[in-house]
């Protein structure tokens, strides 16, 4: 079985929750410290933020079917060597080889799909 989610977040609506809660607020309610590392060292952190942001959305519905009560801490949104996204699971009913992550970003937003074959 394949299942596909997608999501798109507008940039600025992270950088206003960065602005207003400090980018702790990532690592407390949406991802890990190591995500918030990558993003930092990125060209725009807003930008790589929101993909991830937006990835997360997408695992969620990609994987809800499959999974009871996914939630955004449930992946890591990390780059491999060559600067390509790549999806951590921590889920043990989910392996990370079964995902595939596309990210865009275009002006004011960023959207990525995720795949899951079981």
């Amino acid at each position: 079985m394949i299942s596909i989610g997608i999501d798109i977040v507008k940039i600025e609506r992270i950088r206003k929750m960065c602005d207003r809660y400090g980018y702790k607020w990532w690592v407390r309610f949406v991802g890990c410290e190591k995500e918030l590392i990558d993003a930092k060292v990125r060209k725009n952190v807003y930008e790589t933020l929101a993909g991830k942001f937006s990835s997360k959305e997408a695992y969620i519905k990609a994987v809800s079917k499959y999974i009871k009560k996914p939630a955004l801490k449930d992946v890591s949104i990390l780059h491999d060597p060559e600067g390509r996204p790549i999806v951590i699971s921590n889920r043990k009913e989910i392996y990370s080889n079964q995902l595939q992550l596309s990210i865009s970003h275009e002006k004011e937003y960023a959207v990525a799909v995720v795949l899951f074959s079981d």
